[in-house]
């Protein structure tokens, strides 16, 4: 078990972040193609309790509960979850295995994203189909220390999840509620040709 400390930085694109990144942070996975599963049980009983349970695909195959503190001080624009996570050999054998305790897809989401490290904060840039972000994880005051480092504006840290900002997003836009937010293939495949990635 550990505990996930994180904010999310919208940004119009990757520039500024990524220069001073070259300068001041190290590249431990450059950009690489995810997709995510979410389940639940039909009634979103998890959701409801701000639990996830997602398996992922991005290399290597990630099963994760993630479920709100007991005792959590909220901190402005930070998120903390307990963290529970397994590596898996077969997505489909494990998808199967949760349709058959009873939870069903509830939603898919798909990123683009590079990993890299300063000091004791990882840092992701996050390309989804609907905007760009720039995630610190981290302790509180060193999230905002490296955001500001970066060239963020600390005051603008999200601790929302992709889901819901992709709901604020779709709110915005005038567009009917949708839960799972993925490129299209013409957008993933020009993705990957300007991110130098093999298509998925």
């Amino acid at each position: 078990m550990t505990i996930e400390t994180e904010s999310k930085f919208p940004v119009r694109e990757f520039s500024l972040v990524a220069s001073n990144l070259q300068i001041l942070g190290t590249c431990i996975a450059p950009w690489y193609f995810e997709q995510n599963q979410v389940f639940d049980f039909p009634g979103n009983d998890l959701r409801s309790q701000g639990v996830l349970l997602r398996l992922r695909k991005a290399g290597v195959i990630t099963l994760t509960l993630k479920r709100p503190l007991e005792d959590h001080a909220g901190i402005p624009g930070i998120k903390q979850l307990e963290e529970l996570e397994c590596h898996v050999d077969d997505a489909h054998a494990m998808a199967s295995i949760l349709r058959a305790l009873g939870y069903r897809e509830m939603l898919g989401y798909e990123k683009f994203r590079s990993k890299w490290k300063i000091r004791a904060c990882t840092v992701c840039l996050d390309r989804l189909c609907f905007g760009s972000f720039v995630e610190i994880e981290g302790t509180g005051s060193d999230i905002f220390e490296t955001a500001a480092e970066l060239g963020l504006d600390p005051q603008t840290a999200l601790s929302a999840n992709y889901h819901h900002l992709f709901q604020e997003h779709l709110t915005r836009k005038g567009l009917p509620p949708d839960d799972t937010f993925v490129f299209s293939d013409q957008e993933r495949a020009s993705l990957c040709l300007e991110l130098g990635i093999e298509r998925p």
